[in-house]
């Protein structure tokens, strides 16, 4: 097995003699799925394929990372280490739920969790998102989604001249 990080949100170590500074929390790493870094363009391509959505992962209002999914992308979420992304709370189950991108659409499913799968403040067992959605998983944490816009197509224009005629032609991409 791989070792994945996680995210610890117990009330040990540093962070308990101050209650009001954030937990550190380490990187949270997506198997198969692109991460984004502030330097990445969504309007890009993940694998060959377009991206389609953009998930921000938040620990309260904090964004600790974000992942570019295109179609055929799975992400599991809970507790347990054999998840793509770990988080150590204890309202968060072992395996909580799962987010995955059929066709043109992002899904989320509960896994039967003991606290449930929030979507825009309804408890849900599956649910289709939307841009603007917020998926909370635990006390702590929630899922954004956005949706790019699509990349506008690009033409290119090239002219010709000569004595006789102009012509000016257009070719797509």
């Amino acid at each position: 097995m791989s070792n994945v990080p996680t995210l610890n949100l117990s009330r040990t170590g540093s962070n308990q003699k101050n209650p009001s500074t954030p937990p550190r929390c380490p990187p949270i790493d997506c198997t198969g799925v692109q991460s984004l870094h502030s330097s990445d363009s969504l309007f890009g391509q993940t694998e060959g394929k377009p991206i389609m959505f953009k998930l921000e992962l938040t620990l309260k209002s904090l964004v600790l990372k974000e992942y570019a999914l295109s179609d055929g992308a799975k992400l599991s979420i809970g507790r347990h280490s054999e998840n793509d992304i770990v988080i150590k709370d204890m309202s968060v189950s072992r395996h909580h739920a799962t987010v995955e991108v059929k066709g043109q659409k992002l899904l989320v499913f509960d896994a039967g969790s003991k606290n449930g799968t929030i979507v825009n403040g309804t408890k849900e067992k599956s649910a289709e998102l939307y841009h603007g959605d917020v998926v909370k998983i635990g006390k702590n944490c929630s899922i954004k989604v956005s949706v790019p816009p699509p990349k506008k197509k690009e033409s290119t224009i090239t002219g010709e001249h000569d004595q006789v005629t102009s012509t000016l032609k257009t070719a797509d991409p």
